[in-house]
Formats: structure tokens, C-alpha cells, sequence
């Protein structure tokens, strides 16, 4: 990414669970020391947010990520990795750009598409921001879980009327 867009400078925000003494060797072996800020576990998320050009979650592992939904919320494009609940939030090329997990190529390419190409950046990030209004909004979570969780009531009683008992899937 540096090499390609030089100007580019990375936040790593979060806590730090023991990792940040190997990404600072790393950033030193990789001669972009100077170019990485840590910024450790912040309570300022929407400030954090407000002076990103783009959003990236590497992950690995990810359940549904309340990071990518706040970026998306506050109008931030994402480039995340296509894991676990990632390509239900992002939507490729839509919202976001997803990339396969593990594959730092990819990743890289995906953040010089988004930092090279503003106008891809601002549709994704306003594509992201009404995605998470129309479908994360709190009352809508509440109500689909109430949904669900009176769909799985309704399933167990008829389950229990069953003559042969209750059917589990």
C-alpha cells in the first residue's frame, strides 16, 4: 500500500491483547514505523472514524463485527475480510470490498482500489451508511429478534402437539 500510495498513514485502533510489540517489529522491519499510529482501546470511536478514508478489518476470525457496522454507520467504505459474518454486513462492491482472509495481496489491493479511486469511496460509504439504517437500526434488530424468537415459540408448541412427539432441526 505504501509503495503504491506513499502518503498513506495506518491506525491500528483497538486493545492491544498482547500483539502490538510484534506489529511495532513488524512496522520496523517493513520500514514504516513512521507511518503507523497505535492508538490503543479508545472511547471516541465516531472521532476516530471521522478522519478515516477507509475502514479495513483483516480478521481472520470475526462473529458480526461492531467495528465494520460502526464505520458503515458513520459513511466509512470497508474493505474487509469474507469471513464468518463480514459478507452479511458488507456487501461486495457494494457497501464494501471484501478480499479472501489470509491473502495480504488482496487486501493491499483492495485498500489502493479504494485510496486511488475517490468516487468509489464516497458510493461505498453512503451505500454503507443507509444499509446499516435500513437494516441494523436498533428497533429493527429488537424486532426481528422478537420475530425469531416468537417463530421458534410457535415452532416448539406445535412441536409438542405432534403425535409422535417434538421434531428437532
Amino acid at each position: 500500500v505504501r509503495r503504491t500510495c506513499p502518503n498513506t498513514v495506518f491506525l491500528i485502533v483497538g486493545r492491544n491483547d498482547g500483539v502490538q510489540p510484534q506489529l511495532e517489529a513488524l512496522a520496523e522491519e517493513l520500514s514504516i514505523r513512521d507511518k503507523v499510529i497505535f492508538t490503543g482501546e479508545r472511547d471516541d470511536i465516531p472521532e476516530m472514524l471521522s478522519v478515516l478514508d477507509v475502514q479495513v478489518s483483516s480478521s481472520v476470525l470475526e462473529g458480526l463485527s461492531n467495528a465494520i457496522l460502526e464505520g458503515m454507520a458513520a459513511g466509512k467504505p470497508i474493505v474487509a475480510t469474507q469471513v464468518a459474518g463480514n459478507p452479511e454486513l458488507v456487501v461486495h462492491e457494494e457497501t464494501g470490498l471484501l478480499v479472501p482472509p489470509g491473502n495480504p495481496n488482496a487486501l493491499a489491493a483492495a485498500i489502493i482500489r479504494l485510496l486511488q479511486d475517490r468516487v468509489l469511496r464516497e458510493r461505498l460509504g453512503k451505500a454503507g451508511k443507509q444499509r446499516v439504517a435500513m437494516l441494523f437500526r436498533m428497533e429493527s434488530m429488537i424486532s426481528q429478534t422478537e420475530t425469531c424468537y416468537q417463530t421458534l415459540v410457535a415452532e416448539t408448541q406445535r412441536a409438542r402437539c405432534h403425535p409422535e412427539g417434538p421434531l428437532f432441526v
